[in-house]
Formats: structure tokens, C-alpha cells, sequence
């Protein structure tokens, strides 16, 4: 089982819910809820305050430090380049669709 370790590479959201589907596991092989796990799973150089006992208060810490920002700068840039190529040129409109919206998800703006 492979169980990524956040460093902020992933929108905290999609990584908490990928993280949620191991719960049962977890509970059985080492007797851990899944926050606690996915709180242990936090790469140490992303400083989380004490008294998380939320998926909600951990979605809210790791989007508060500046992993999170970058992430989200990044997303911003790399939609920006993102071009459309038809198909007659041989793109491949699906493709294009699923990464546009992965990246305005991932973008998350603070304030609207």
C-alpha cells in the first residue's frame, strides 16, 4: 500500500479523501483513526498546530501554510499556458477538459 505523505503537491481536500479510503485498514492493522494517520503523514517541514481533531481544522492548517499558496500559484500558471489543440491536430479535447478542470479546482481562489 502505498500512502503518499502530504508536502503540499496535492489540494489538501483531495488528499484528506484519498487518505479516508485506508480508515478501515488503519483501524484494524494499527489500532489509528485516519485523521490521526493522516495527521502523521504531514511532511515534518509543514508545522501543524496542536488540537486538530477535524478533517475540517487539518484542511484549514494546510491550506494556511505557504505550501498551500504555491500550490495553488503554480495551478494558476500552468492554466494560464494551457492550450487547446483540436483534434484535427491532432489533440484530444477530453484530455483538455479533465486537466482545465483539474487545474481551476486546484486554483481555489482565497477570496471571490
Amino acid at each position: 500500500m502505498d500512502v503518499p505523505k502530504y508536502d503540499g503537491n496535492i489540494h489538501p481536500d483531495e488528499w484528506i479523501k484519498d487518505l479516508q479510503k485506508y480508515d478501515y485498514f488503519w483501524r484494524k492493522k494499527y489500532n489509528l483513526t485516519c485523521l490521526d494517520m493522516a495527521i502523521s503523514l504531514v511532511d515534518s517541514t509543514i508545522k501543524l498546530p496542536t488540537g486538530i481533531d477535524t478533517y475540517e481544522k487539518l484542511s484549514k492548517a494546510l491550506k494556511e501554510d505557504i505550501s498551500f499558496t504555491v500550490f495553488k500559484n503554480t495551478n494558476k500558471k500552468m492554466l494560464q499556458l494551457l492550450k487547446y489543440v483540436p483534434e484535427s491536430r491532432s489533440g484530444n479535447t477530453s484530455t483538455f477538459i479533465s486537466r482545465f478542470r483539474k487545474l481551476c479546482y486546484n486554483r481555489t481562489p482565497n477570496n471571490i
